[in-house]
């Protein structure tokens, strides 16, 4: 076994047993578990830089690469187990018995994020993998025997970007959201002796964020919940993740926008790959990114796909503009959100680095489901909506660039 696979190993096994102390309550919590669970977090944060220097080591085309698990301190470490043994069916589920109490870890998640009764933590939109329900067995209408229904399979969504790029996504209690960053900085002199180094005016600026709906609602009638016992369950998780991915949308409108840069001028020849090449190595600046290894890229669906034959051809192998970005700078990625392609004119959006509080999304508590029996009751139908109230700003532009491409 790899040192890289011993550490992750290992990891793994802290992260387990944080989450089941995060799910602990009561009397459990003693004052032995309390200083394990203080261990644990400080044998976590010493693995990072273990884990770093052993990906670097064990590197064969001497790029170093970032550990999957990036946590930055004990308390982040506690959060991520935290939000590892909550659950967004048993916070569903509490939905469902009415009140919107939650309990254990899903309640101490929602407590931290300073959501409200009937306000599901945003961590548990996020895709964490598959939650899955036991089969449930139904009798058969007439014939005395029974079928086996199945759980409703999940709808699947595009694979998000937010991580990749680095966007924060804080809570907000209640107000606005204001988010102040650093426009003119300090200037530095060299005085000589006796002499005063010479003030500089500092200014801070701010971006501020108010609320704004992001919601979906279904209907179903309640003969359908029947035939199927875990609709109601099936509905609630998909409009869950169905505003997720409207949150990855909002995202990339983002990043495609004059926020982040100015329209790119179309492009008037077609690119090759010397030409890619050009074009994400030209965008290191030396400050946001230090090297080709901090640029990322996203592009649409079909400019992925052309760039993935846009090679530099030799006499033993071909290496692709998508290797190029894998291989040598910090990666690309393809979102179905992204302005399409008009007339072999693509938009890609670069990104330098990956510096704290470039893009942000902050999101008003929770994720709030409401049930309505009650409105259409005649006619046997039920109403299920979710809300969410999030906003998106980007105090730091440079970051992002827009450029235009040509693909043949």
């Amino acid at each position: 076994m790899k040192l890289t696979q011993r550490i992750e190993l290992r990891r793994s096994e802290i992260r387990q047993r944080l989450a089941a102390i995060g799910a602990m309550t009561g009397d459990d919590r003693t004052d032995e578990i309390i200083a394990e669970r203080d261990s644990l977090i400080a044998e976590y944060s010493g693995t990072e830089p273990e884990l770093r220097a052993a990906h670097i080591a064990e590197d064969t085309d001497g790029v170093a690469r970032e550990p999957q698990v990036r946590e930055g301190d004990g308390e982040r470490v506690e959060l991520r187990g935290l939000i590892e043994a909550a659950s967004l069916g048993a916070a569903l589920g509490a939905m469902l018995r009415g009140g919107g109490h939650l309990r254990g870890p899903e309640a101490e998640l929602a407590e931290h994020r300073g959501c409200r009764v009937g306000e599901i933590p945003i961590d548990l939109l996020l895709p964490r993998g598959a939650e899955h329900r036991a089969a449930v067995t139904t009798p058969a209408a007439g014939a005395g025997e029974h079928t086996v229904s199945r759980p409703v399979l999940p709808q699947i969504f595009p694979t998000p970007i937010a991580a990749f790029i680095g966007v924060e996504r804080p809570m907000v209690p209640i107000g606005t959201s204001s988010f102040p960053y650093i426009s003119a900085g300090s200037s530095v002199g060299t005085p000589s002796a006796g002499t005063a180094v010479g003030e500089s005016s500092v200014a801070i600026s701010a971006k501020t964020i108010s609320p704004g709906r992001v919601a979906a609602s279904v209907r179903f009638g309640i003969e359908s919940e029947y035939v199927l016992p875990d609709l109601e369950s099936a509905l609630r998780q998909n409009m869950a993740a169905a505003i997720g991915d409207k949150l990855e949308e909002k995202l990339v409108d983002k990043l495609q926008s004059s926020d982040a840069d100015s329209a790119p001028t179309a492009a008037s020849t077609t690119i090759d790959y010397n030409g890619w090449r050009k074009l994400v190595v030209d965008s290191v600046d030396g400050t946001l990114a230090g090297g080709v290894e901090d640029m990322r890229a996203i592009v649409n669906v079909d400019s992925y796909r052309k760039l993935a034959q846009v090679d530099f051809a030799t006499s033993a192998d071909s290496f692709t503009a998508i290797d190029f970005s894998r291989q040598k700078s910090g990666g690309i990625m393809t979102s179905p959100h992204a302005k399409a392609t008009s007339s072999n004119d693509a938009e890609v959006a670069l990104i330098r680095g990956r510096h704290p509080g470039s893009i942000v999304q902050p999101v008003w508590s929770g994720v709030r489901v409401e049930r309505d029996p009650y409105t259409d009751a005649p006619k046997g139908e039920i109403v299920l909506t979710a809300t969410v109230l999030t906003g998106i700003a980007i105090p730091r532009a440079a970051v992002f660039l827009r450029e235009s491409v040509q693909l043949a």
